[in-house]
């Protein structure tokens, strides 16, 4: 397939003297498993329309390779999309490039993770090349190809932002705009009064596992470092605690 001549234009005789045909797509393939960067280079290559300009496995690495290259597209493993301050930094330096996130769980979290971080196309872990391809060619129509779960997760999220109806599946909305489930609010609630782990599960009856699990997400949602800093953020919203 040829990707930009599967999207152009062509002129009234079936040629295309007369009319602009695009050059290649230039994309750039960021992700820490290299396996799966060396997969993404060696599919896209062989992609007619598409030209790989370059990968890279961290976010210092991926910055100097937009920086130096250009892409129009960055695609990128969505674990990096949702790590905490990485993608919004990297838009802020090249708002031009769009970003694809691959991997993308069927999470109303991460999803809404990834569209609150700025990407313009979702590639969920259970997609194809073929899906790949065709994600590719709506970012370049400007237009969003994705699940019918991604579409209903980002439609909630807009009627939940318009003040209409409660955030999708329980999630809870921080006053700070991170987005936790109604699960990880108690965890975090339960964080904010100095409970331990050990302590926050036997008070919800789970595992410490778990409770580490969730912990660890609303770490990457407030975008902090330890649970001392959401104590101190707490804190800070709450002088009066």
């Amino acid at each position: 397939m040829d990707l930009r001549r599967a999207v152009g234009r062509e002129s009234p005789g079936g040629g295309t003297q007369g009319v602009d045909v695009p050059g290649p797509m230039r994309v750039a393939v960021v992700s820490r498993v290299r396996l799966y960067r060396e997969g993404l280079v060696l599919l896209l290559g062989s992609v007619s329309g598409i030209e790989v300009v370059g990968s890279a496995g961290d976010g210092a690495d991926a910055a100097d390779l937009i920086a130096s290259a250009r892409p129009e597209v960055a695609i990128v493993d969505a674990a990096m999309v949702t790590a905490p301050g990485l993608l919004p930094s990297f838009r802020h330096a090249h708002p031009e490039v769009r970003v694809l996130a691959f991997g993308v769980r069927e999470d109303p979290v991460e999803i809404i993770t990834c569209a609150e971080a700025g990407v313009a196309g979702y590639v969920s872990s259970e997609a194809g090349a073929a899906d790949l391809v065709a994600v590719l060619e709506a970012v370049d129509r400007d237009e969003l190809d994705c699940t019918p779960f991604v579409a209903g997760t980002l439609l909630k999220r807009v009627t939940e932002l318009a003040g209409s109806q409660p955030s999708p599946n329980g999630a809870a909305s921080r006053p700070g705009g991170s987005l936790l489930t109604s699960r990880e609010a108690e965890v975090m609630a339960l964080i904010e009064q100095g409970l331990m782990n050990k302590q926050i599960a036997r008070r919800l009856g789970i595992s410490l596992s778990t409770v580490k699990n969730h912990v660890h997400r609303i770490l990457q949602k407030e975008a902090v470092f330890s649970r001392d800093d959401l104590t101190r953020r707490s804190v800070t919203r709450d002088p009066g605690r």
